[in-house]
């Protein structure tokens, strides 16, 4: 239990960590002294001493046997084990542990150690930690990143080890999964940027929003044959249509990431096609808006001393590959984008072409760039292909759109309907008399996608199920 420093001895012990006097602390230190006690400001003798990177003063306090849980109670509060953390103290952060610090205790935020790793990066910190804690949180990866003499896997296995290789690139990279899904291999490849518009295709699957669900993601392909039991491409000459937002939220995007990237090649030699189309999640991706990420991957890149931004740069597969994809695809008589076209973007009258050329070498770009570029800002603003809501609902300061607007859209680029993401649905449904498709549910929930055969379009789900709209 604490207690407030209510003398004048109390007020010295405080003072002398604020000069780092430790002999003398020491000396003043006795049986009768609180070694938990507080001072006005609401640090422990403990949390100040580390605060104040008196390491010699914070290692005494711990063997004396002072509350190694105690958390200060300042604006942001944080137990020792964070200001450790915080300030790099490695000595201090390994016997805190040694003594039984809570390594997943909350302090008034709801910010736990983990946190404070990942926002103070340092390598020394991780790997003291990784003994102790699932930095981690399950098998991931490959990264590969490109320097000018190599290329380098790094990946997390089922150990919660960080492993690190150079490999050639005509390695076969191998994907972990979680239990009880097996892992798969991979091939490197050259990456191009895909066509805006297609023929109109026999079959189509289309799926959105997975966020790196691989469960889900695996069960909708394979139970609907899109791949079978080895995850690879049965689907012949069908079009396997991802309507963006794949990253974020989960704890497998990077597999999610590298199972699309394999489909890519095996539909190609089959005479099919996978078409990825740009979410706001993955611009916020690649532009390192971390709001939506698990910490596992900003352990991973503060294991690499690395910001979370550059596991996907421009020196590394994935992030070239996603450097290449649409925000808008035609096919046939359908047209498909994240979030969805609005009367704005009409009013400028741009072909699908046009729209993806401007849009595709901004894709993770810093908006302080974008902003300069008014087209390119207008495309990933909030009336653009990726945030636009109005195909779907009211949204804030604007309403969903009218039939006549939509009309007006469908006649501009020749499609009979828009399929849309981003605006989650209880079901795949569709809207405007079946001019506008939803296919954002939650996959957690109940995972669906909508199936597309003959002009017949059809509700699937992880257990085959098939249900026409």
């Amino acid at each position: 239990m604490c207690t407030k420093v209510k003398d004048s001895a109390g007020d010295k012990l405080f003072e002398l960590i604020a000069k780092g006097k430790f002999e003398q602390f020491k000396s003043e230190v006795d049986a009768s002294t609180d070694l938990n006690m507080t001072n006005s400001s609401g640090y422990s003798l403990l949390n100040y001493a580390i605060k104040e990177k008196e390491s010699s003063i914070a290692l005494f306090l711990i063997e004396s046997d002072a509350d190694v849980n105690t958390m200060s109670t300042t604006k942001s509060s944080k137990s020792p084990l964070m200001y450790a953390v915080k300030y790099k103290l490695l000595e201090v952060l390994g016997l805190l542990i040694d003594k039984g610090a809570d390594l997943y205790a909350k302090n008034s935020e709801g910010h736990d150690v983990l946190y404070y790793v990942n926002k103070y990066v340092d390598k020394e910190v991780m790997a003291i930690l990784a003994d102790h804690i699932d930095l981690y949180n399950g098998v991931d990866g490959p990264y590969i990143f490109y320097s000018e003499d190599k290329v380098e896997s790094v990946s997390v296995n089922d150990k919660n080890e960080l492993v690190r290789e150079n490999i050639s690139s005509k390695t076969d990279l191998k994907v972990e999964l979680p239990e009880p899904y097996k892992a798969f291999k991979v091939q490197l490849k050259e990456n191009r940027i895909q066509r805006s518009s297609y023929p109109k295709a026999d079959k189509m699957f289309v799926v959105a929003d997975i966020e790196g669900n691989i469960s889900a993601f695996v069960d909708l392909l394979k139970s609907n044959k899109v791949i079978d039991e080895d995850y690879k491409w049965i689907f012949g000459n069908g079009h396997l249509v991802l309507n963006g937002d794949f990253v974020d939220r989960g704890n497998y995007v990077t597999q999610v990431l590298w199972l699309i990237y394999k489909l890519e090649s095996e539909a190609e030699k089959a005479g099919g096609k996978v078409h990825f189309i740009i979410g706001n999640h993955e611009d916020m991706l690649l532009r390192a808006s971390w709001k939506y990420t698990q910490q596992k991957y900003r352990a991973i890149a503060g294991s690499l001393a690395i910001g979370y931004k550059d596991l996907y740069g421009e020196n590394t597969e994935l992030g070239k590959w996603l450097r290449t994809k649409n925000l808008m695809t035609k096919i046939g008589d359908c047209v498909f984008v994240h979030a969805g076209l609005s009367k704005e973007l009409l009013s400028r009258k741009l072909s699908i072409e046009e729209i993806n050329s401007a849009a595709i070498p901004y894709v993770g770009i810093d908006r302080s760039v974008r902003e300069g570029i008014e087209l390119v800002d207008f495309l990933y603003g909030r009336m653009g292909l990726v945030w636009y809501r109005g195909m779907v609902v009211d949204y804030k300061d604007y309403l969903k759109m009218s039939s006549q607007d939509l009309d007006a859209l469908l006649h501009f680029y020749n499609v009979k309907r828009v399929i849309v993401g981003h605006c989650v649905v209880n079901q795949i449904s569709t809207d405007f008399n079946g001019r506008i498709v939803r296919v954002d549910v939650d996959h957690h929930d109940e995972a669906q996608a909508l199936l597309i055969e003959n002009e017949s379009f059809y509700r699937v789900d992880t257990k085959g199920n098939k249900e026409t709209l």
